[in-house]
């Protein structure tokens, strides 16, 4: 309450008549100026208010602060009394009014939400107002919005004593405890495919002549993924690893090198090729990966090359000619042969 502190002052003159009576004569003054009568005027304040709050849960990734918007708009029932305690009579299909200017919230990174602060004075004490709260569809790629809406309604009470009792109840749907929004994050796949090549100097190379293994590093041990051999043109060839949404956010290592089959001839490469893939959410719905290959050098190598050899070693028969002279005696030492290459160059005389 807020009293007035207003002061009149009031004097009364009392005048004989000198016939037997009196006349009494008052005058009333407020602040020095005289009024026609006493009066006192008192003002009746009350107020209150409360903050309507709901939830965000994505399934599929966790969710990222900012990411979804919901909105409330106080509306006019098309089939209810605004004045009237008429909640069962309200639900998402009424034929509403909206009044005013609807609020705005996105959710924090915990996905809870809270719209501003309403704010109630004594002229709405005995009404009751309703709002309707629903999720925006932003239209983000990846993302399956929840279309529920959710009807509200909150009821003030002035308790008497300057404070309004301002209440919450759940209109539609009903038998709701608070408001929860799911949404739902998916992708599609990604994969990649690893390749190489495999040299071999010293004969032509052969199809599947040569063995490669891809394995996966483990904590504890290696795990063999993929055995392949090369093709006759040398390609080496892996068959696609599939990453799908669970592998988002994670990282994997890799080993590729080539099996000795211990051949008599060969040369074999022993490097190894550590190779690490990073699974990236593009936020879109979509994945992407980072490769990341090196050599045993801790070289960055932008792909995988093995050379062998291939070396045949072993002695010639010796070479046997004769030598014929026609006219005279062929006479032991008469004659000097030399033995010469394809290029010419003497090999032994």
């Amino acid at each position: 309450y807020i009293y007035d502190y207003s002061e009149y002052t009031v004097k009364i003159e009392i005048t004989d008549n000198h016939d037997g009576t009196i006349t009494a004569t008052k005058t009333v003054t407020k602040e020095g100026n005289p009024v026609e009568e006493i009066s006192f005027e008192n003002q009746y304040k009350a107020s209150g208010s409360i903050t309507v709050s709901g939830r965000k849960n994505l399934n599929g990734k966790q969710l990222p602060g900012e990411m979804f918007e919901f909105v409330m708009q106080e509306f006019i029932p098309g089939d209810a009394d605004a004045d009237a305690d008429a909640d069962s009579d309200v639900d998402a299909d009424s034929d509403d009014e909206p009044v005013g200017d609807p609020f705005k919230v996105r959710n924090d990174s915990l996905g809870d939400f809270s719209f501003q602060e309403l704010f109630f004075d004594e002229t709405d004490a005995g009404r009751t107002y309703f709002y309707k709260i629903t999720e925006i569809d932003e239209g983000a790629g990846g993302y399956i919005y929840d279309t529920s809406e959710y009807i509200i309604s909150i009821s003030v009470t002035d308790n008497g004593d300057g404070t309004l009792e301002v209440v919450q109840n759940f209109v539609y749907p009903q038998e709701i405890t608070e408001i929860v929004f799911e949404n739902i994050y998916q992708t599609t796949d990604t994969s990649v495919q690893f390749t190489g090549t495999k040299e071999l100097e010293g004969r032509e190379i052969e199809d599947g002549q040569f063995t490669f293994v891809l394995n996966l590093v483990g904590e504890v041990e290696d795990e063999e993924l993929q055995r392949v051999q090369n093709d006759e043109s040398g390609n080496i060839i892996f068959d696609e690893i599939v990453y799908t949404q669970k592998d988002m956010g994670n990282t994997y290592y890799y080993t590729i090198v080539e099996v000795n089959n211990l051949d008599s001839g060969y040369g074999y490469d022993e490097s190894v090729y550590s190779i690490e893939v990073q699974v990236i959410d593009n936020g879109d719905g979509t994945l992407s990966t980072i490769i990341v290959m090196e050599n045993l050098s801790d070289e960055n190598i932008s792909g995988l090359v093995f050379k062998n050899t291939y070396t045949a070693t072993g002695k010639a028969s010796g070479i046997i000619a004769r030598k014929e002279l026609i006219g005279l005696q062929l006479g032991d030492g008469m004659f000097e042969f030399v033995l010469e290459d394809i290029e010419g160059t003497k090999l032994q005389r």
